[in-house]
């Protein structure tokens, strides 16, 4: 089960949902990308790190996030990309960038997002990619024989 959120994280997860509600409206609702079935929701997000990792559904894009607990200035050019630990292994997370929210790293998960017809459709798929990343990898297939010594022959 995972761990609650702290205030402070759940503050900057309705600050993304909201940055991002704004940039749809005002960017984004006329472009041929936008699905106008879907909305902006922030998905299982849950304490990773020094912040925490879940998944951003907009009408345009359908993203795994990483997002610390404090807004922070980026410390590289936007769009660089960074290996990360996740359960499931090591990922390639892309450097985002915004006035408001500061820097956050992000990996696609969908996009554009008319494959999507519905709000619920595009829940669940949020949250079986979201599954697939925090499942830790299964360990290597080890072998049933029992281990019997090796014997060389006498030259």
């Amino acid at each position: 089960m995972p761990e609650t959120l702290t205030r402070q994280l759940q503050d900057r997860i309705d600050q993304l949902v909201a940055r991002f509600s704004r940039i749809a409206a005002e960017r984004m609702r006329d472009l041929p990308v936008y699905n106008p079935v879907l909305s902006v929701e922030a998905i299982d997000f849950q304490p990773h790190g020094d912040g925490c990792v879940g998944v951003l559904i907009t009408p345009w894009f359908m993203n795994l996030v990483l997002l610390s607990s404090e807004k922070r200035e980026a410390v590289a050019a936007s769009g660089q990309k960074f290996p990360r630990e996740l359960p499931s292994g090591t990922h390639d997370f892309m450097l985002g960038e915004d006035e408001e929210l500061g820097c956050y790293e992000f990996l696609s998960l969908a996009s554009p997002m008319f494959a999507f017809d519905s709000q619920a459709s595009v829940r669940q798929a949020a949250r079986v990619g979201l599954q697939r990343f925090l499942t830790p990898k299964e360990s290597a297939h080890r072998s049933t024989v029992a281990e019997q010594p090796v014997h060389f022959a006498a030259e």
